[in-house]
């Protein structure tokens, strides 16, 4: 399955299917089972709604699902037409496909006999969800706030991975919580997705950098100044990598020594960041 899709919106063979031209409709007004959706431009197109299509699909992707794990590979193939399907929807078929998807990453799943996590459909979910803005960020952050990933770290890691993929300014407040978790892996989760927010308006970009700070440099001192803590090295280890990454995403700089990043940002945290002088 293709892990990240981006595709344009086919309006022309909407239209076409609706028969908008031919029955002299105009282009405002759009039918009982259609939606008017912006494009780029700013104009507003036609794009019909509730299809059968979709509903298909999403019967033949829950029937897969209730197999307990049996036919996962399959549900996961039909899981990559929903996420082709979603970017020709409007918002109720959206909706459906969004909900499905939501209820796929929840799933139990047994383990193996070796105790391996069994986790390829709530991964391959958590992976379109991500590319289904804005529509997935309220279940992302319900799924990446909640319990029922805990007791497997790496869901929830790419979970929270794809909440960030979703670019949507709500995700930031939550992932910005997830850097206090107890468990490096959550913190190194949340601090990647967090780089994700580059377009964003340089206030929140400034918060997110200022919190990253506050929590790496008193991690950093510690590893400097006490080589037998060994637990904070492994949590440093863990979160540093991703801190200065991040770091460079929403700012354009290309520093790797937290120092520097220090004072750059007591430098510069007043300062215009989009400037072309900056």
């Amino acid at each position: 399955m293709r892990n990240s899709i981006q595709l344009p919106l086919i309006f022309a063979t909407a239209l076409l299917a609706l028969g908008v031209q031919a029955a002299g409709v105009p282009l405002a007004v759009a039918p009982a089972s259609a939606a008017l959706l912006p494009q780029d431009g700013g104009d507003e197109v036609v794009v019909e709604d509730k299809r059968e299509v979709v509903k298909e699909l999403i019967g033949t992707f829950e029937d897969h699902t209730k197999k307990k794990g049996e036919e996962d590979v399959e549900a996961i193939k039909v899981m990559d037409q929903l996420l082709a399907e979603f970017t020709e929807s409007g918002p109720k078929d959206r909706a459906s496909i969004v909900k499905a998807l939501e209820k796929a990453l929840l799933l139990p799943r047994k383990d193996s006999d070796e105790g391996v996590k069994e986790a390829r459909l709530a991964t391959a979910a958590a992976v379109c969800l991500g590319e289904m803005a804005p529509e997935s960020v309220k279940p992302l952050i319900a799924a990446t706030s909640g319990k029922k990933l805990r007791d497997n770290l790496d869901l929830l890691r790419r979970t929270t991975i794809a909440l960030g993929k979703t670019k949507d300014e709500r995700a930031v407040k939550p992932l910005l919580s997830l850097m206090s978790d107890k468990m490096p892996i959550v913190q190194g989760a949340g601090i990647e997705a967090l780089g994700e927010f580059r377009e964003l308006d340089q206030k929140v970009r400034k918060d997110i950098v200022e919190e990253l700070l506050k929590l790496i440099m008193p991690i950093k001192s510690t590893v400097d100044t006490d080589p037998s803590d060994t637990i904070t090295r492994e949590q440093y280890d863990v979160i540093g990598p991703p801190t200065i990454t991040t770091l460079q995403r929403l700012t354009d700089q290309d520093m790797r020594d937290l120092v520097e990043w220090q004072q750059w940002w007591n430098n510069n945290k007043r300062a215009d960041w989009d400037s072309e002088d900056n």
